[in-house]
């Protein structure tokens, strides 16, 4: 018995000596470039069974046994990872990618998935490879062709210039079309507020089922951005990048040589019967004699300087004593003999731009952090006074654990945005392209009988005279959120957010100082002030209040069973509100400021504006998987919003999905050796669009000053209510889509296809009213629309040997609407780029109406055998030889437009089609021991438009300018001309439903521009110094890189336009800022 007593003891010691050898270790598993948590992840001791599963923070807890010497933690989609164990007690585990998985974690609507469980159509981002090496102010940029079936365009090159972003084509006539941009589940006003150096991931939500979950702003998809967080047990870690870069236009036109163009203008102008001074026609005769003997004296004239204050006029024009009259001065009834480079005067060859960025991010076991600041800076192409675009962004980001159950958050964004661009005196950028080459600083207009005098209009001098306009834009987010988790496998997540957006816009107008050309003393400097003596402040203010909180069960029953239900809601409260104060007569031009004008009666105004809307929703969503194998998704959404009346402000919405794993099925196991991963899906769903463009239930009013008197002042007056319909519903948006997914050849490729029909019925428009009804018509939801396209991405990922990977990204997309109901029983037609378009069913979306061109006529007998064009002859036109010859489609010996109807379209036909189709892009590239190559190719394959303005017709408002590729025009020896004979005037709009155009230039096939293009986007080279050396010079990492933007292209534009313009409408189309080239050099550093 006592040997027994001995030996209890130390057998306890014994215990206590083996469990004193063992330990109790903590961590977390998170995705290594989002830093979300990873769910399921198995952590399992090296060599033995002992392992646990993280839970939904990514966390795990395990107890160690004595020979435990490493950890293995493994997820699908993710490369299995070795954790060496020491003496720590905390560990943190950041997994990669497995290449070309369809298990990958993908952020969706308030949550992760697998890619293998998702069941509708979603598309993901690769951050790195998309921003890596590109200098980036707005992040829309980046993405133009990276997704498929997302398309973004941009009208012009602008520094400010805002993008289109539409996700399958156009949705709805009303509103944007738009998909709802998310950063961190809150929307955001567009994606310039966003640095891009703070994203983590990006994903596309594209069908109902994926987007229904965020309500009715998300009608048209979602661009979901996650940004970043710190690491928990991470060390501190700086980042800092920098990118110098140098752009330069893609394509500018050249201005013809004066000797060459003016006998086609004096010949237009007489053709047209069109002789006032305004167009020249007086003076060309003139002015050909007096240029063409400056150039044969002078062949490698130069350009001269400004015409501005301080500059001697005469300077420029001592070449030759003939430039000045008997007394001394410039002779006016001369002007100016000699050719100038306006490009020169006018335009930087390269503008600089700089981004840098600077992050620093850690965590201790129970606290993670990030912070980042980033600038860019980029110059504009104006050489007299130039625009100027500053951008500074700081984001700070906490996470805490404070206990087992409860996670706290904290996240602070700041943008400011600096811009600032001279006074817009008479659209000075436009002038530029206006006039001839010979007269730089625009026309004059001669006495008026309103003014003494008028005066040069022309771009140099109003520019050099401009004060400079500025805006200043401070966006800040604020979000506070909270993780609990009271029980096992249910947490609650709660957010609350706070955005403001202040906008001050400065407008600093005065006088320019030009020059009076019918001042008979010669051309004395004198100030004007036709509309531009102001000063003006306009301020906007939006605040938005948002409360997203939602709650997520997870859980997997008998091993095959996984079940993940979520419930939540959001509210947002919206308030706009606007100030803007004017006053005219500044007392020192120098200081536009508003106190420092004479305030005379009537020369101040003020106005404001002040809107507020409110929106909220509850959602649901289940989500069932069985063996991985089946999967089904359900969700559910009630809406309300005070866009709607109070009998129509709430609707529900429901979405489901479908998804099957055939490559799991016994009876599939023979396409194994080929694929590795196949999944079918489909899904079907609604959703209300509420970008309709206003709350049309309201009967509003306008309030003007009345056009009498009473009491010796103007009263003021409304305007009719605006009548309203008595039941005014949701746009409905139901899209079908079928998917699959796949991953074949040992998981070096995968892909997906999709086929998908968009259907938006309830469309808000306008009912037909008489005359007599005295205002507008109420919009009631009469229209319907239906898209139809389809989607493929292939990805390809070969590592050839340790040393040498080679990758491919391939995207192609394509995209159809159709008008299938609307309120036009007549089917009248619309031109495509009328800006209050009617529509008809049947009517294909973007189609252009136009004439098929015939050729030319070669001769009088030519046209008296063809069909007359005899209705068609606008102004002082009469078709004769060297004209545009129409073919005569309905056989009925005219060329005409019948009633300008879809019935009854006489010789009109379809010529094509303003929306992008067949979008494709290419990724190539590949990485060599420290070399990196990335290579993107991006285009569209067919697009059309019907340009506007002078620089694609030729003459088009007139005797103004004829560009250097214009100058190919018919005559008796060239007949086979890309132009016809010139006539000046060409922008009449005699035929209802086309577009603007007459005579030789209706609408037509011939001069149809053709805007598909294949564009080199980008070409980027780094290097990644050795590990080994980096840390030599403490530093982790270091990249050096040189890169390319928009460096060539192959298109059929035929006039010297970037095909990517979409800028159509009134005459601009090409006189706008031009897109640019860009390159770059850049260097990125981590510190760790």
């Amino acid at each position: 018995m006592k040997k027994i007593v001995l030996l209890v003891p130390i057998f306890m010691l014994v215990c206590i000596g083996a469990w004193a050898q063992q330990r109790t270790i903590k961590g977390r598993v998170v995705e290594s470039t989002s830093n979300e948590p990873l769910v399921g992840a198995t952590v399992v001791v090296t060599g033995t069974q002992t392992g646990t599963i993280t839970d939904s923070r990514g966390r795990f807890s395990l107890l160690l046994p004595e020979e435990a010497k490493s950890l293995t933690i493994s997820t699908v989609g993710y490369n299995t990872e070795t954790v060496p164990l020491g003496s720590a007690d905390n560990y943190n585990v950041t997994m990669q990618t497995s290449e070309n998985s369809l298990k990958q974690l993908v952020v969706v609507g308030y949550g992760t998935q697998r890619k293998a469980d998702l069941t509708g159509a979603v598309s993901t981002v690769d951050v790195q490879k998309t921003f890596d090496s590109k200098p980036l102010i707005d992040v829309t940029k980046a993405l133009q062709g990276i997704v498929p079936g997302l398309t973004i365009t941009y009208p012009n090159g602008g520094l400010t210039t805002s993008p289109s972003i539409l996700l399958r084509g156009v949705g709805s006539v009303n509103g944007s079309s738009a998909p709802l941009i998310l950063v961190d589940n809150v929307p955001t006003p567009d994606l310039s507020v966003i640095n891009p150096d703070d994203i983590a991931s990006i994903t596309v939500l594209k069908d109902a089922a994926s987007a229904s979950i965020y309500g009715a702003r998300a009608a048209f998809g979602v661009i979901l951005i996650k940004t970043k967080y710190g690491h928990f047990n991470s060390p501190l870690r700086v980042t800092y990048s920098d990118n110098f870069s140098w752009n330069k236009p893609t394509i500018l036109p050249d201005f013809s040589n004066p000797v060459n163009s003016f006998p086609a203008i004096i010949a237009a102008s007489a053709r047209a019967q069109n002789f006032s001074p305004e167009l020249f026609g007086m003076q060309f005769s003139d002015e050909l004699t007096g240029i063409t003997a400056w150039e044969k004296a002078h062949p490698n004239g130069k350009t001269g300087s400004a015409m501005t204050e301080g500059n001697s006029f005469t300077d420029d024009f001592t070449y030759d004593s003939t430039y000045k009259s008997s007394n001394g001065h410039v002779n006016h009834f001369y002007g100016f003999w000699r050719i100038w480079n306006i490009k020169d005067i006018m335009l930087r060859k390269f503008t600089p731009q700089q981004t840098q960025n600077l992050s620093v991010s850690g965590g201790t076991q129970k606290v993670s952090y990030y912070m980042s600041f980033g600038y860019d800076h980029a110059g504009g192409i104006l050489k007299p006074n130039p625009d100027d675009v500053k951008k500074y962004n700081i984001t700070a980001a906490v996470d805490a654990e404070a206990t087992k159950w409860l996670d706290l958050s904290a996240k602070v964004m700041y943008r400011n945005f600096n811009y600032t661009y001279p006074f817009a005196f008479q659209q000075s950028f436009y002038y530029m392209w206006r006039w001839p080459a010979y007269m730089p600083f625009g026309t004059w207009t001669g006495p008026d009988g309103k003014q003494p005098a008028s005066y040069f209009r022309g771009p140099v001098g109003f520019l050099n005279a401009a004060n400079n306009n500025s805006v200043v834009d401070n966006y800040s987010r604020v979000d506070l959120g909270a993780t609990l988790r009271p029980v096992e496998h249910l947490s609650i997540e709660a957010h609350y957010t706070i955005n403001r957006d202040n906008v001050l816009t400065h407008v600093a107008g005065g006088p320019a100082v030009l020059w009076n050309w019918w001042n008979q003393a010669g051309f004395p400097l004198e100030n004007t002030k036709p509309t531009s003596d102001y000063a003006e402040y306009i301020t906007g203010r939006n605040l938005v209040n948002s409360l997203n909180g939602f709650a997520t069960y997870d859980n997997t029953f008998n091993q095959v069973h996984h079940l993940t239900l979520m419930a939540g809601m959001n509210a947002e409260d919206d308030q706009d509100v606007g100030f803007t104060a004017q006053a005219r007569g500044l007392l020192d031009p120098s200081l536009p400021e508003l106190n420092l004008t004479t305030g005379a009666t009537g020369s101040q105004t003020v106005g404001s504006n002040h809107d507020q809307s409110a929106y909220a929703g509850f959602f649901g969503r289940a989500n069932y998987a069985y063996e991985d194998k089946y999967l089904v998704e359900l969700n559910i959404r009630r809406d309300g919003s005070s866009a709607y009346s109070p009998n129509e402000r709430w609707a529900t919405f429901k979405s489901g999905s479908v998804g099957w794993r055939l490559s799991s099925e016994p009876f599939m196991d023979f396409i194994k050796p080929l694929f590795n991963d196949l999944k079918l899906r489909a899904s079907y769903g609604s959703i209300g669009n509420l970008d309709v463009g206003g709350q049309y239930y309201i009967p509003t009013m306008s309030s003007y000053s009345a056009n009498w008197l009473v009491g010796g002042t103007q009263p003021i007056s409304f305007t009719n209510p605006l009548a309203v319909a008595k039941s005014l519903s949701w746009e409905k948006v139901t899209t079908l889509d079928f998917g699959l997914d796949f991953n074949l050849w040992k998981n070096y490729i995968s892909g997906s296809f999709d086929w998908y029909q968009r259907t938006t019925s309830g469309m808000l428009a306008t009912n037909q009213v008489p005359a007599t009804f005295g205002a507008t018509a109420p919009r009631t939801n009469q229209g319907n629309m239906r898209d139809r396209g389809f989607e493929v991405d292939v990805n390809f990922n070969y590592p050839v040997n340790k040393d040498l990977k080679l990758f491919a990204i391939l995207s192609l997309s394509n995209d159809k609407a159709v008008i299938t109901q609307w309120n036009n029983p007549a089917k009248v037609l619309s031109p495509s780029n009328s800006a209050n378009p009617t529509y008809y069913a049947g009517e294909t979306y973007g189609a252009i109406w136009g004439f098929e061109t015939a050729g030319y006529f070669q001769s009088a007998e030519d046209v008296s055998k063809s069909p007359s064009q005899a209705a068609l002859q606008f102004g002082n036109f009469t078709y004769g030889p060297g004209d545009v010859k129409f073919k005569d489609l309905n056989h009925d010996g005219k060329i005409d437009a019948g009633n300008s109807t879809a019935t009854n379209h006489g010789d009109l036909t379809v010529i094509g089609n303003t929306q992008p189709q067949y979008l494709y892009g290419a990724q190539i590239g590949g990485s060599w021991k420290g070399f990196d190559l990335y290579i993107f190719i991006q285009g569209v394959g067919k697009r059309n438009l019907w340009g506007l303005g002078d620089m694609v017709i030729p003459l088009y408002s007139g005797a103004q300018i004829l560009y250097k590729n214009q100058l190919n025009y018919w005559t008796p020896t060239n007949t086979n001309a890309f132009y016809p004979l010139p006539y000046a005037g060409n922008s009449g709009a005699p035929i209802g439903g086309l577009d603007r155009g007459d005579n030789n230039f209706y609408p037509q096939s011939k001069y149809l521009l053709n805007l598909a293009y294949c564009r080199l986007k980008n070409v980027s080279i780094g290097y990644t110094l050795p590990k080994e050396w980096a840390h030599k010079v403490r530093m982790e990492k270091l990249r050096i890189y040189l890169s390319g933007e928009n460096l060539t292209e192959i298109d059929h534009v035929g006039v010297p336009l970037d095909p990517e313009i979409t800028d159509g409408q009134l005459g601009y189309t090409g006189r706008t800022f031009p897109f640019e080239r860009n390159y770059s050099f850049g260097v990125q550093v981590t510190f760790q």
